[in-house]
């Protein structure tokens, strides 16, 4: 493949994970009784995401001199936007991080098989890796090994919310967000990139605050459901009897 085709292909899977992120949002809402406004209000949360990657590439890249750019961080902005938003359509916060949680992971997990292309966010070379364009040699391919463990991530969390009868209390958005950072904090020791400290580089710092994230979550959502939330529930249940 020439320069330009690696390219192409790059933003290619870029495209496809926002069109699948967003399809993601509009067919499982329906599980969690969405309404139509709601579904098009949570697609401009993504848009907002997408377009705040380059306030994040410019703050850590101030931080830690790295001329990186990432889309994956940028999901660290996705609590407290679905918390504001959450909080401005009075709608139920937990339930809206529930249905963000896995879409943020399908979006990641298909985005990140365009740097097989590119090239980038490889592993280190061996001799019966795939060939990598950036670094003109067999690699270890990393970006398909983070694609199958998110996709499995998001396969247990769909199960669990089955499980739990789509109940909507947040503790599916703490356990995308605890698993992705298990996930991309294990494969960025693996992978063939510019470290900060020890094997860790901005990728694996990113991922602690993902796990950190994760863990605030899991420990505010295992109490009792927010009053509004609890009258949600209850205004629910009486219109469906």
């Amino acid at each position: 493949m020439s320069p330009g085709a690696h390219k192409v292909a790059y933003f290619s899977f870029h495209v496809i994970a926002f069109v699948m992120a967003i399809l993601y949002i509009i067919l499982h809402g329906k599980r969690y009784k969405l309404k139509r406004d709601l579904k098009i209000l949570l697609i401009v949360i993504v848009g907002i995401m997408g377009a705040s990657v380059q306030i994040l590439y410019m703050i850590y890249e101030g931080l830690f001199g790295v001329h990186f750019r990432n889309l994956a961080h940028t999901f660290l902005l996705l609590g407290p936007l679905t918390w504001w938003f959450s909080f401005t359509s009075e709608t139920p916060a937990r339930r809206n991080l529930d249905i963000m949680g896995p879409m943020f992971l399908i979006a990641k997990g298909v985005s990140g098989l365009g740097c097989l292309f590119w090239g980038c966010c490889c592993g280190v070379p061996v001799d019966w890796g795939i060939y990598s364009y950036q670094r003109d040699t067999l690699v270890v391919p990393m970006q398909a090994f983070e694609f199958a463990a998110v996709l499995i991530l998001v396969l247990l969390l769909n199960l669990y919310e089955k499980n739990h009868n789509y109940d909507g209390r947040g503790m599916v958005y703490g356990y995308s967000m605890f698993g992705y950072g298990i996930i991309r904090f294990l494969t960025d020791i693996l992978k063939d990139n510019s470290k900060l400290v020890w094997n860790i580089s901005v990728d694996g710092i990113f991922a602690t605050l993902f796990i950190i994230a994760g863990l605030v979550d899991l420990i505010i959502c295992s109490g009792k459901p927010h009053i509004k939330e609890r009258k949600h529930k209850f205004e629910r249940k009486h219109r469906n009897a």
